[in-house]
């Protein structure tokens, strides 16, 4: 029922956020009203301006008339059937009314969380509040109530070209709507809001002071399903220290924010969290990052994934090893642990790393033989000594019914170079179901010569792959030299274009790849859908800073990448369901 009644374009900009706590705070804006077409975003616009800052969530929007043009851009460009797009006729009938700005400024406020019918207020642009209401049915005088779609509203002029509309009479008549918030607002968000608000049309910003206690009701959500799915995986389940960090984290936290551009060549969202100056979280996000430059390390070729990590900056080091914790509850190390993909103190002693899962020679045997990492490291040596001290410390035993054969053999032949070679085969144990299942995984993975690499010295770290690749280990070198990598590709560079700068955190993950891999995999199974996946697709792109006591994430989802992934689930028929007369038209396997 809530859905129903979700506003149209606040449905569009909200919804992709996909945040729990303001689903029921919207759930008074009614399809058709006037709350119906404001949605979300930019700078302290004029609108947001008169929200008062203590609002418990606020959202506005810098241009309505953009972000309709956007949406009806985007709906286009997927091919959306136009009965689908039937509620956008309505906003076309609210933008057409006399005495509407359609280019204006719009906000929502919703000052209160609390009970089933939070407290909201919109502020809605327009430039003859008079002639505006009277086109609704009202006489433009005083506080006074409509009819919108049978519902009633209720609407006063607050004068400088703004109308305030509530459900609530009582929200209308007390509420002044007087600019002067501005500054209030840009220091709840700092720098982390102020950046997206900058380069966004779309904006919702959540009141920590406010919001505390509904983040902590869904981050217990969270932790809760973790711990059930470690359970489930032989693992413990005991995830009490997050408490601590949850607790820390809302009383650090002065405001969330979350923003979107809506455009024709795809969507692009923001996800970020301010914290008071002065407080632990503010001193982990100190720092700009250079992850692009580590990024650079690596290879130029086709990705399913890859991603850097900037850990140099003296918060993310502090923060990092204060995950320790963390990281031996998800990886023990001893007392029953096996070692990881990388050496444990990886963190501790580099500046960064960079990671690449290529596309692999054989996606159902060996997804792993074209993985490559670079680990930024004034003491590459270290590493290389750890690796061989965790492979020798477990080789010969049974951990958790697996059992470890390690080889660390130092200064082989690898192609034209030499480098050391490593190796771990892990044998589960055939009278433990769950431990059996280990090896259908490490097959898929790593293929029958199960996990292994080379490990090399290159410049500024260490070079490590995850399969005896000796072509891979060169382009590698190569790349750490400044030569061909990753980031000359001309899809990255136009994603990351759209990226923040000083991003401390780096990632794509390559669509076209997966795509090719999930079909491939469905043809040695007879189950290939009958589609063929465009040769160029770019990825989807993501990147986070963590500067000015903030840290935001901005991720980046062409349009392309939309228009390939909806023609693949129609030609599988994920819809499922019907005759071949109800389903004609559909591509079938």
């Amino acid at each position: 029922m809530i859905r129903r009644r979700l506003p149209l374009l606040a449905a569009a900009a909200c919804s992709v956020a996909a945040l729990p706590v303001f689903a029921p705070s919207l759930g008074d804006l009614r399809p058709g009203s006037i709350l119906a077409h404001i949605a979300a975003a930019g700078q302290v616009t004029p609108a947001m301006d008169r929200i008062p800052s203590d609002a418990a969530v606020t959202i506005a929007i810098k241009d309505m008339g953009k972000l309709k043009s956007g949406i009806e851009s985007m709906a286009k460009a997927l091919g959306v059937p136009a009965e689908a797009m039937g509620g956008m006729l309505q906003v076309d009938a609210v933008f057409n009314m006399q005495g509407l700005d359609a280019a204006g400024s719009a906000a929502i406020g919703i000052m209160s969380v609390d009970g089933d019918e939070p407290d909201a207020i919109a502020i809605v642009p327009v430039r003859d509040y008079a002639a505006f209401v009277k086109g609704l049915g009202g006489t433009g005088s005083g506080v006074e109530e409509l009819k919108l779609e049978e519902n009633p509203v209720f609407v006063k002029n607050i004068e400088g070209g703004f109308a305030a509309f509530s459900p609530k009479k009582e929200l209308v008549e007390k509420f002044a709507g007087k600019p002067g918030n501005a500054k209030a607002h840009e220091a709840m968000m700092g720098a982390a809001g102020k950046s997206i608000a900058e380069s966004r049309d779309v904006v919702i910003v959540a009141n920590m002071s406010r919001m505390g206690d509904k983040v902590k009701e869904g981050l217990q959500g969270f932790k809760d399903g973790m711990g059930m799915a470690m359970m489930m995986a032989g693992g413990g389940g005991d995830l009490g220290f997050l408490d601590t960090f949850v607790d820390t984290f809302v009383r650090d936290a002065s405001a969330g924010i979350i923003g979107a551009n809506i455009a024709e060549d795809g969507l692009t969202l923001d996800f970020a969290a301010q914290f008071k100056e002065g407080t632990e979280y503010a001193g982990y996000f100190n720092a700009k990052g250079k992850a692009s430059q580590l990024l650079a390390a690596l290879p130029n070729q086709q990705i399913l994934f890859a991603m850097a990590m900037d850990t140099s900056g003296p918060g993310m080091k502090t923060l990092m090893k204060n995950m320790e914790k963390f990281g031996q509850i998800m990886q023990p190390q001893a007392d029953g642990g096996g070692p990881g993909m990388f050496p444990a103190d990886w963190a501790k002693n580099s500046d960064g790393m960079a990671f690449q899962i290529g596309n692999s020679p054989a996606p159902m045997g060996g997804l792993f033989l074209n993985t490559v990492a670079y680990i930024k490291s004034s003491n590459p040596e270290a590493f290389q000594k750890g690796m061989k001290d965790s492979l020798k410390a477990v080789s010969g035993k049974t951990i958790q019914g697996i059992t470890y054969t390690t080889t660390y053999q130092e200064n082989v032949k690898a192609g034209e170079r030499t480098a050391d070679a490593w190796s771990m085969k892990m044998a589960a144990d055939p009278e433990d179901p769950q431990a059996q299942m280990l090896n259908q995984v490490n097959f898929m993975l790593f293929g029958p010569n199960g996990l292994n690499g080379y490990a090399m010295k290159a410049d500024g770290g260490l070079i490590m792959t995850y399969a005896k690749n000796a072509d891979l280990l060169g382009q590698a070198v190569t790349a750490s030299k400044g030569g061909d990598n990753m980031t000359a590709d001309a899809d990255i560079k136009a994603i990351a274009a759209k990226l923040p700068p000083g991003r401390t955190m780096e990632g794509y993950i390559g669509v076209k790849s997966l795509m090719d891999t999930v079909l491939g995999a469905l043809g040695a199974m007879g189950m290939a859908p009958n589609i063929e996946i465009p040769e160029n697709i770019p990825p989807i792109g993501m990147g986070a800073t963590t500067d000015g006591g903030g840290i935001r994430m901005t991720v980046v989802i062409p349009t392309k990448v939309m228009t390939s992934i909806k023609a693949m689930a129609e030609a599988m028929d994920m819809g499922g369901g019907g005759d071949d007369e109800d389903n004609a038209g559909q591509l079938k396997f």
